[in-house]
């Protein structure tokens, strides 16, 4: 589990930098109805920061016991993610929340930088590794 410590570190100053960012741009642009959405930002961070954190724990254990799997990994991981992101969006719709659009970016948001942090780090340990 140590070797997981840095790039979950480098995820948790990521979304606490992210979730305070997003909501200052929302309050600029839809007032104060954007405060509807700091709780729902802070509980999709920590959505996205669980399922980072298994889903890195996977991939290293795929990584030490040899590259076989390893494309079904990241296929499967990135299918999983994103049927989750969509799951997320429509029970947030049926609930009738208020400000569905702006939920909606800022889990796009949230989706990209998890994807794109994770996808880095494990390119970086596949090529460490080979």
């Amino acid at each position: 589990m140590k070797y997981l410590l840095t790039p979950l570190l480098i995820l948790s100053i990521g979304y606490l930098l992210l979730g305070p960012v997003l909501l200052f741009v929302e309050f600029a642009i839809i007032g104060s109805d954007a405060l509807i959405q700091a709780f729902p930002i802070a509980l999709t961070a920590v959505f996205f920061f669980a399922y980072s954190m298994l889903s890195l724990a996977i991939f290293n254990r795929i990584l030490k016991k040899g590259r076989k799997g390893l494309v079904g990994y990241y296929l499967a991981d990135k299918m999983i993610r994103m049927i989750l992101c969509i799951l997320i969006v429509v029970v947030y719709g049926v609930i009738g929340k208020p400000g569905l659009i702006p939920f909606s970016v800022n889990l796009l948001i949230l989706y990209l930088f998890t994807v794109i942090y994770c996808n880095i780090y494990c390119v970086k340990q596949d090529k460490n590794k080979n």
